[in-house]
């Protein structure tokens, strides 16, 4: 018999009313039939079925025009593709005489066969890869060595074209990575349970706290609540809630001298102050008591800082010192001098003391002093000079 053009392949999409899957072509024998499925969900492809277990050849075998099996073991699912093709069995049965007839009826198979492998083997090289046969012909066209082909992705290069390319790294590192997931997934149900456990403990806990606090006068606690203590009520059977106190305001005094105070040469002077830039005891007294920062009763601790800039004079030394009561000897006093910077620079002097122990009446000044040979001006303004007093408690 003729062998007419083929391509022993075809698929099946599977529907609600599929009962039977048919090949579109000529078949010798049902174990040259290939048949493999597409899980139409998760794409996932099976291993080839087997005839007789999971399905028979019903109909069609030896007809050009194709054939008929049944699913028996294998279920039918719909949106899965069946994919049937044929691998014809390369042998030969016939032995021909050395002599004699050849009678169409012996060789007729034998030719017919060679055209189906033939037609096997022309479909099955449709779908390998290979060179285009436009880019010339100095590509190697030699695979990779066993061990490295492990690398090998396909990389669409436009087109619906595809190249060869080889993964950079560890091409296992997909496999370490999809065992790190699992172990990451056993974990994590590990973390859900101890999440569990941890949710039924605080159920408990819950409970327990309740029956406390029925037991030992406490107060309901909603989040209304946040940021109280508790402390013991006025009957002193219980407990209420308190709003939990802020750190105490601040308290102090800053001042600076709006204008420039001319001193004497070689003299030691206490530096007045005009301008008050906060005060929240009644600190300084700028009608009486210009030069000086008075400690307010109920004060015990105290913090003082200053600052003094002098007129440009590159001659003798400038000094700032801080006085309590009028000396210079006290604990944690604070003072000293320097040499003149340059003529064409202000001498600038400061100091922050040390927390300094105070009583009801104590008062502080700055006193300065220069030997430049001439009067000079410690300087005028808020960025020139300052004095302030903080209160630590």
């Amino acid at each position: 018999m003729s062998v007419p053009p083929q391509t022993p392949r075809n698929q099946v999409e599977i529907t609600g009313s599929t009962v039977t899957v048919n090949w579109l072509w000529y078949l010798e024998a049902g174990e040259d039939l290939v048949v493999v499925v597409q899980d139409g969900t998760t794409k996932a492809i099976s291993d080839p079925l087997v005839e007789g277990v999971d399905y028979s050849v019903t109909s069609g075998l030896g007809n050009n025009g194709g054939g008929t099996i049944t699913p028996t073991g294998y279920t039918l699912t719909a949106g899965d593709i069946w994919t049937l093709s044929r691998n014809t069995l390369i042998d030969r049965e016939n032995n021909y005489p050395a002599s004699g007839k050849f009678q169409a009826v012996t060789v007729n198979p034998d030719f017919d066969n060679g055209i189906r492998i033939s037609q096997d083997i022309s479909m099955e090289a449709e779908d390998t890869i290979r060179q285009d046969p436009g880019v010339g012909t100095n590509l190697d066209r030699n695979l990779p060595q066993p061990v490295d082909r492990r690398g090998i992705v396909f990389e669409d290069s436009g087109g619906g074209n595809f190249k060869i390319v080889m993964t950079e790294g560890d091409p296992d590192a997909a496999g370490t990575s999809a065992a790190e997931a699992a172990q990451s997934a056993a974990d994590a149900q590990v973390s859900e349970d101890n999440a569990k456990a941890s949710e039924d403990a605080a159920g408990v806990s819950a409970a327990e706290a309740a029956e406390s606090a029925a037991t030992n006068n406490l107060p309901d606690i909603d989040s209304g609540d946040t940021g109280k203590i508790l402390e013991v009520n006025t009957a002193g059977d219980g407990y209420d809630l308190a709003v939990l106190p802020g750190p105490p305001a601040f308290r102090g005094c800053l001042v600076y001298n709006g204008g420039d105070n001319p001193v004497a040469n070689a003299t030691i002077e206490e530096q007045p102050w005009s301008i008050t830039v906060y005060d929240t005891d009644n600190i300084f007294d700028s009608s009486t008591n210009t030069k000086r920062l008075f400690v307010p009763s109920g004060v015990s601790k105290v913090r003082m800082s200053a600052l003094i800039s002098w007129e440009m004079n590159a001659a003798g030394h400038r000094g700032i010192y801080l006085y309590k009561k009028g000396s210079s000897a006290y604990p944690g006093n604070i003072g000293g001098t320097q040499e003149a910077v340059d003529a064409s620079r202000m001498t600038i002097q400061s100091f922050t003391s040390v927390v300094i122990p105070v009583s009801a009446g104590d008062y502080f000044s700055v006193y300065i002093y220069q030997n430049s040979g001439i009067e000079l001006d410690a300087k005028a303004g808020q960025v020139s000079n300052n004095f302030c007093m903080e209160i630590i408690e």
